[in-house]
């Protein structure tokens, strides 16, 4: 089926027009504080889209995810100007999913790229696929490599490490699991443990910026050794917050010394700093600093390399924070004056300082200011 596309005009920031001059990059930047430029938009029908990760960019390409029937949709970014325009579809046959868990993307050793999709799938009983294609580095082509099939339904989370060597699945009722990549970037089940319990489908987790431990949050914050070589997984402490309903990783500062955990009320969020030993990955809860912040449904925590700024996305609003390089704790500051309707997925191209924010509507590009 063709997809048709057509322009978007002042979702967000800034009103895109095909035909007119690409943005000049010397041009004031909108908002907020100085720091984000609207640059192009498509529209298009995702719906069907669940939240969470269901897009990932290689090269100069964003990937996107649309059910009914499944399809992979490739858009072409200008790195310089942050323009979208559309490209080619792949419709992926004979999957019948549940829902969309789970993707990213990967550069192989041979300069190409890989590019990884998990489902939870009707495909036979009691299994859920994870699917891999291969990404041509020259024309952004995207063509299945394979599938691997995983027992049971309960996959509930997927984190890439840091280095991109590493896949880590967590899963309902305390499975946690390691994948390494062949040449071709095929997964590889390498080291499990069950050494946790009591994990539910709302777990999630993340990769230390070192990837040396892997942090799963599910009503507390468990740590877990992860051996740089082997994968070899080795359960270390728990940690226990004060609210325990609802804990979820939302970031890592990039020096390490950092990982931001929420816990959402019923009118916003609670925002706790964890303190990270960088010799042994222990994490303490940073004294005095937390506290309400934003609403219940904060995400998108991205730090520039320094660590001493970034944004996140507050219920779809751009929102620019700065951060304490002794505490870290993190200080909202300017907020985009729009709102991103029904916002599903965002990537970061920081190579160049791009952003790409997936709605059930439609795409839409930015730019950001300085380094990323």
């Amino acid at each position: 089926m063709k997809i048709i596309w057509s322009l978007m005009a002042s979702l967000l920031i800034g009103v895109s027009v095909r035909g007119e001059a690409p943005p000049d990059p010397a041009a004031a930047y909108v908002a907020p504080a100085g720091q984000l430029r609207k640059a192009s938009g498509f529209t298009n029908n995702f719906s069907g889209v669940w939240d969470g990760p269901n897009a990932a960019h290689f090269g100069n390409s964003v990937y996107a995810f649309s059910c009914k029937p499944w399809r992979i949709h490739r858009i072409q970014m200008d790195p310089a100007t942050a323009t979208l325009s559309p490209q080619e579809t792949l419709v992926l046959t004979n999957v019948q999913p549940l829902a969309l868990v789970y993707t990213a993307a990967r550069k192989l050793a041979d300069g190409n790229g890989a590019l990884y999709l998990f489902f939870s799938t009707h495909e036979r009983p009691g299994e859920t696929s994870l699917y891999w294609f291969h990404l041509d580095a020259k024309t952004g082509a995207a063509s299945l490599a394979g599938r691997l099939p995983l027992p049971g339904k309960d996959h509930t989370r997927w984190t890439l490490a840091p280095d991109e060597k590493r896949l880590c699945a967590i899963t309902e009722g305390g499975r946690l699991t390691t994948y390494r990549f062949d040449a071709a970037g095929a997964p590889v089940e390498e080291s499990y443990t069950n050494a946790a319990k009591g994990w539910d489908r709302s777990a999630s987790g993340c990769f230390s910026p070192d990837g040396r431990q892997i942090y799963v949050a599910a009503g507390r914050i468990d740590t877990f050794q992860c051996e740089p070589l082997s994968g070899r997984l080795t359960f270390d402490a728990t940690l226990a917050l004060p609210k325990s309903g609802g804990v979820g990783i939302i970031g890592a500062r990039p020096d390490g010394k950092f990982i931001y955990v929420s816990a959402p009320t019923a009118t916003n969020q609670m925002l706790y700093v964890l303190k990270r030993d960088p010799a042994t990955g222990a994490l303490s809860l940073a004294s005095g600093v937390g506290g309400f912040f934003g609403s219940p449904r904060l995400s998108e925590l991205q730090f520039r390399p320094d660590g001493t700024e970034g944004f996140y996305f507050d219920d779809g609003r751009f929102t620019w924070f700065t951060c304490d390089r002794e505490s870290g704790a993190i200080a909202p500051g300017a907020k985009a004056a729009g709102w991103i309707h029904k916002r599903r997925h965002v990537e970061l191209d920081r190579a160049h300082g791009n952003l790409v924010v997936l709605g059930v509507d439609g795409v839409d590009a930015f730019k950001l200011k300085g380094a990323w």
